[in-house]
């Protein structure tokens, strides 16, 4: 067996399979997603109605299978996904890369001069993983940008021996359970990050959780409702944690 994308490990699911079955199931996933897209009349470029395709699709477990086994192969993984949100996209990024067990790296793009981005305007996201990394990024980085289109989920490219190029898409974000057993994309564990603030933002009539929070980039993702003003004091607090790099706000 290799290696996924310069991890050491992939699920037992993804190795029982071989190469050539992995590679006929994602070829008709791709397939069956590229026609809905083509007929579809909803969002841009039929996106919305190729996502409502994927969400119907039923043999989630094959195609994870398949990913699983591609993945067990590959010198390379690389991920684009496409998310209606910033904590739905880094949710959907954590289940993938914990599930096929990718290397971590650093997430860059949510702050703006080392001052944190409101997430809650930011809008739809594309962030892009590769798990060799590049010129200027570490294995295992990722980058948070801006997306205007309408499709929503993970496009999965591995590079295999034959270094043949390959791209499946647009799977589903949720293909993968949620670090820490939660059933949405973005579950994670709080590790008690707000119990300083909360009692505070109870009093002033805001509410504040998180949403998603990375151990090892120390990215933390907090669902906020309440006076905006109150998230730099939020932020202020997160920032005296030495696990806490980066900050960001999504709405509930």
């Amino acid at each position: 067996g290799g290696r996924c994308g310069g991890a050491l490990r992939c699920s037992a699911s993804g190795k029982q399979m071989g190469l050539a079955k992995a590679e006929e199931i994602l070829k008709a996933y791709d397939a069956g997603h590229q026609e809905a897209a083509r007929l579809g009349t909803k969002g841009l470029g039929g996106g919305t109605s190729a996502t409502e395709w994927a969400d119907a699709f039923e043999d989630r477990e094959g195609v994870r299978a398949a990913v699983e086994a591609m993945c067990g192969e590959a010198s390379r993984v690389m991920i684009g996904i496409c998310a209606s949100d910033a904590g739905s996209g880094v949710g959907a990024l954590k289940a993938w890369i914990e599930g096929l067990g990718l290397t971590k790296g650093m997430l860059h793009g949510m702050d703006k001069d080392g001052e944190p981005l409101d997430m809650d305007t930011f809008g739809a996201v594309y962030i892009k993983y590769n798990s060799m990394g590049g010129e200027i990024s570490q294995p295992g980085d990722a980058m948070l940008n801006g997306y205007a289109g309408d499709f929503r989920g993970v496009y999965f490219s591995p590079t295999l021996p034959d270094g043949e190029f390959r791209q499946y898409a647009v799977l589903p974000l949720s293909l993968f359970p949620a670090p820490g057993g939660g059933s949405g994309p973005a579950a994670g564990g709080d590790e008690g990050l707000l119990d300083a603030v909360a009692p505070l933002l109870a009093k002033l009539g805001a509410k504040a959780e998180v949403a998603s929070f990375d151990k090892i980039t120390g990215s933390a993702v907090i669902r906020f409702e309440g006076d905006a003003n109150l998230k730099f004091g939020v932020e202020d607090s997160l920032k005296g944690d030495p696990r806490v790099k980066s900050v960001a706000f999504v709405d509930f």
